[in-house]
């Protein structure tokens, strides 16, 4: 259970000669001002009382700040100057300067309220938050992107830095390109899966989907042929790691449809282990490959040769 104490500080103002006596609630752990009961008096009769809290984070500085001088008996805040006086004595016939002080500051705006925060790419600070000793906004991405880190805030450090621990990445486009390498925007884990809906260009023969990771490595190359053309109907998946092909490349020879010109697919590419992927047509199992290495380290697809890249997502969880 919470003790609590009261301390009054009494206060005047140098225009008016206003008395007002502020009853703080405080806890005796933190002796932090809470709450506070106004009580303004004119010449000794008191004319009006109200609770309140205190809105003025100056003012509510000012107050803490008397609370935590054992002497300190009453406190003045001039909101002109935004300055702070304490008094070890409260003589309700001096002013704030005249009395003896303990302590004056001049409250200024915390470095991050005197500067604009970054512009966020791909998203924006959708509700803001500020305490005596923070400021913060929550982070929300626009559509088609997510956030790369784990905690969406964005934060106002004491010298006036912000700092976030990741930012709004792109994981969906509606006209993604060929022989662009389209980055993942968090670590790979399993369960991850790649979506991806596309039509085999008339004339071509082919396409392929090159999965990499940050070193060149290819972990999956899957190069579907298509129904046509006089070729053969299969598709090679393999991997290139470290310079080397396989060793668990082979040929699916006998898939259960063919890639047509004009035929609208939809491709899914999903981590089912740590060293496993396996590839969907339109929702039927197609094929696997086991990986020389972790799935954790993918980091971008590319699609290559002759299909229309109707819609991409690399994060489609």
């Amino acid at each position: 259970m919470r003790h609590m104490r009261r301390k009054t500080l009494k206060a005047t103002s140098k225009s008016a000669m206003i008395l007002m006596v502020v009853t703080l609630t405080l806890t005796q752990s933190s002796a932090e001002l809470t709450t506070s009961s106004f009580y303004i008096a004119w010449k000794g009769k008191l004319l009006t009382s109200h609770e309140a809290s205190v809105g003025s984070r100056s003012r509510l500085e000012c107050m803490n700040s008397c609370v935590g001088f054992s002497h300190c008996h009453s406190a003045a805040f001039d909101v002109t100057s935004n300055t702070c006086y304490l008094h070890p004595v409260f003589d309700p016939d001096s002013d704030a300067e005249g009395a003896a002080t303990l302590k004056v500051f001049t409250r200024k705006a915390p470095a991050c309220q005197q500067t604009k925060a970054p512009p966020l790419a791909g998203g924006r600070v959708a509700q803001w938050h500020h305490t005596l000793t923070s400021f913060q906004g929550d982070v929300t991405c626009d559509a088609n992107f997510i956030y790369s880190g784990d905690d969406a805030t964005l934060r106002c450090l004491p010298d006036g830095q912000w700092e976030m621990d990741g930012e709004c990445k792109q994981h969906i486009w509606t006209d993604a390109t060929l022989h662009t390498a389209y980055r993942v925007p968090r670590p790979v884990e399993v369960g991850w899966q790649m979506c991806m809906t596309g039509v085999p260009d008339s004339g071509a023969d082919r396409f392929t989907l090159n999965v990499y990771d940050d070193y060149g490595n290819r972990l999956m190359m899957s190069d579907f042929r298509f129904h046509c053309c006089g070729t053969s109907y299969l598709t090679v998946v393999d991997n290139h790691v470290n310079g080397r092909w396989g060793p668990y490349g082979y040929w699916v020879r006998d898939p259960p449809f063919p890639f047509t010109h004009g035929q609208r697919f939809q491709l899914s590419l999903i981590a089912d282990s740590e060293y496993l992927l396996s590839l969907h047509v339109d929702g039927t199992f197609y094929a696997s490959l086991q990986t020389p290495v972790s799935i954790t380290t993918i980091t971008k697809v590319q699609f290559l040769q002759k299909v229309t890249v109707e819609y991409l997502d690399v994060w489609c969880m």
